[in-house]
């Protein structure tokens, strides 16, 4: 689940995405990573997505469904430009490489099935690239950047939404938690609340905090100082 990893910042993303030293195949792999963050994927869907996933009749889709793994639902992701430029120009390398057909894998592997077709590109594979770029960027092992990723996202999702609801009475009854659990497909709030680290803390902790606004207006009119 990881639900023990850190988020990533904007900056150490950023580094991961950018990042092309010596990296043959550096559009694939900054597209992975950006898919991963902006999109949420939990990394056994991302590599089982195929063309007819991204790709419609006018070139990449500005949003597609897929059946995800644990749940057996389907989950529409909204594709950003930037993410959407890489894909265009990633799928045009993927028809010179022959990976032409809507049942290609989006992301296909060297190892080949009994009909000769392409499998889709292998979590250690995967791993082993977001390893190498987490150790020498970040200092960080690569098991805990993939899942930070995911994790990242999840909380960007929520930073946007408590920010709106504070900003725009129209999203006052909006609820920040139920939004990531959609956005990450989640069955149920418990595990959204587990992913987000919101279970394992004492509120007691926070009360200074969360009362801090509150405890200054009646400071104010307290006739003793």
């Amino acid at each position: 689940m990881g639900s023990g990893c850190k988020p990533l910042t904007s900056a150490e993303i950023k580094l991961l995405i950018s990042d092309t030293e010596g990296d043959v195949h550096f559009l694939r792999n900054q597209i992975i990573i950006h898919m991963l963050y902006v999109g949420g994927f939990r990394i056994e869907e991302l590599l089982t997505l195929k063309r007819r996933n991204v790709e419609g009749p006018w070139g990449v889709k500005p949003r597609f469904s897929y059946l995800q793994s644990k749940t057996q639902k389907y989950r529409t992701v909204k594709i950003t430009r930037p993410l959407k430029h890489k894909l265009e120009i990633y799928l045009v390398e993927l028809s010179k490489r022959n990976f032409r057909y809507k049942e290609s894998y989006l992301f296909p592997g060297r190892k080949r099935d009994k009909r000769r077709s392409a499998r889709p590109l292998s979590y250690s594979a995967v791993y082993a690239m977001v390893k190498e770029k987490a150790n020498r960027l970040l200092d960080m092992d690569g098991k805990k950047a993939l899942h930070s990723l995911r994790k990242s996202y999840a909380i960007k999702i929520k930073e946007y939404f408590e920010g709106l609801k504070k900003r725009n009475l129209a999203y006052k009854d909006l609820d920040p938690i139920t939004q990531v659990q959609k956005a990450l497909g989640h069955k149920n709030r418990e595990t959204t609340l587990m992913y987000l680290n919101l279970t394992n803390y004492d509120t007691n902790d926070f009360i200074d905090d969360i009362f801090a606004d509150d405890e200054e207006e009646i400071s104010r009119d307290f006739p003793y100082r």
